[in-house]
């Protein structure tokens, strides 16, 4: 099942950094092992573009002293997406029959460009 998810700023860092390989939610989704979280960089109360891909690989919930509806996943990350990933897929779909030579100059140059645009 997938699960899309707001998430602070800091948390979300130190995920996409690989320091942290856990995720603490109030289990009111009923997660289970093998769903997928899509966790939504979330700052100012909006999302800020950057999307991590993750799997439950391993759940704690009501033991070792946790409330009973406050649940500790494993995940495993799968993909990490910033803002310009699906700018980028939308232009490599449209330069089929290019060299991959042109296709990785074309492609450079839309995200140089795209951002020196991005705030």
């Amino acid at each position: 099942m997938r699960h899309d998810l707001k998430t602070l700023a800091g948390p979300f860092q130190a995920i996409w950094d690989g320091f942290k390989h856990y995720e603490v939610r109030w289990n009111d989704r009923n997660y289970q092992v093998g769903d997928y979280l899509f966790l939504h960089e979330w700052s100012n109360d909006k999302a800020q573009g950057r999307v991590i891909v993750a799997v439950v690989t391993y759940m704690s919930d009501g033991v070792f002293g946790l409330p009973k509806d406050l649940c500790v996943m494993s995940i495993d990350i799968k993909e990490r997406r910033d803002s310009l990933s699906g700018v980028v897929d939308v232009v490599r779909g449209a330069l089929d029959g290019f060299s991959e030579e042109e296709t990785s100059s074309i492609l450079a140059r839309v995200r140089d460009n795209l951002t020196r645009r991005t705030p």
